[in-house]
């Protein structure tokens, strides 16, 4: 759905990375493609602005829709964030030759996510705690912290394996949004240091639960805990779900 920096370590820079990523398009027999990524206009289209094609996908006020069709509104989505807004018209524009209209609108408003895919696990003293340990990459991250408010209420945890990504991005979704950090893995330092250079608050968690113990420590009622790594896992645990497991039972922990 989108390109963003991801297994420099394998690839060597972005443009081989790129080109790997693009190579599924030789063999496909239909190409979706994002807007705000490519240009080519043979392809089939969808992204965040309004369609100038009857075939493409987009948004206009608040509702999806393809060509001038207001297909949901995006009160109606069952899934937060702006990022799965953009995530629901991709999944819909590939579903639409094979289910009508209402079994569409009825998947979409009904689907609620997957564990550790910016999920809620618990509110705790008004706090709420969102498990997005899926976000193994910087792109992911930089798109769960863009469908938030820019009202300086997310306690970020995050770090781990970068695999040789620059994490400097971070900065334009931290602005705003992240009042605090707590870091962890091999590589939380340049992720922390992209933080204080932004005047945020940084903390060095240990273990999983140690992280949640600090990050609810530097909450209040109205903000939320967000574990949202923009790293892999494997430097401390065995995947992104043990990761995202062991966020949760923390929380739980807190709760009792």
């Amino acid at each position: 759905l989108n390109i963003s920096p991801d297994h420099i370590d394998q690839h060597g820079d972005m443009a081989s990375y790129r080109a790997a990523k693009e190579r599924i398009h030789l063999a496909a027999q239909k190409v979706l493609v994002n807007r705000a990524e490519s240009s080519a206009s043979e392809f089939l289209s969808f992204g965040f602005d309004a369609p100038t094609k009857a075939q493409d996908w987009g948004v206009v006020g608040d509702a999806i829709v393809k060509g001038d069709e207001v297909i949901i509104a995006l009160v109606e989505l069952g899934l937060q964030g702006s990022h799965n807004v953009v995530n629901a018209m991709a999944a819909a524009a590939l579903a639409e030759p094979y289910v009508d209209r209402a079994e569409m609108q009825r998947g979409l408003s009904s689907f609620k996510g997957l564990e550790h895919r910016f999920a809620l696990v618990a509110q705790l003293d008004g706090i709420s705690f969102i498990n997005d340990s899926k976000a193994t990459n910087l792109g992911a991250t930089l798109a769960a912290l863009a469908g938030m408010a820019r009202d300086n209420t997310v306690v970020l945890i995050a770090g781990g394996d970068a695999k040789g990504t620059d994490l400097k991005p971070l900065a334009d979704e931290f602005r705003g949004r992240v009042k605090a950090l707590v870091y962890l893995g091999q590589d939380g330092q340049q992720i922390a240091d992209v933080a204080a250079d932004l005047g945020i608050a940084t903390t060095a968690g240990g273990d999983m639960q140690d992280c949640v113990s600090k990050a609810k420590a530097a909450a209040i009622a109205g903000d939320t805990v967000l574990l949202s790594p923009a790293c892999a896992s494997l430097d401390m645990f065995k995947n992104y779900a043990e990761r995202g497991n062991q966020f949760a039972a923390a929380v739980r922990e807190l709760a009792s």
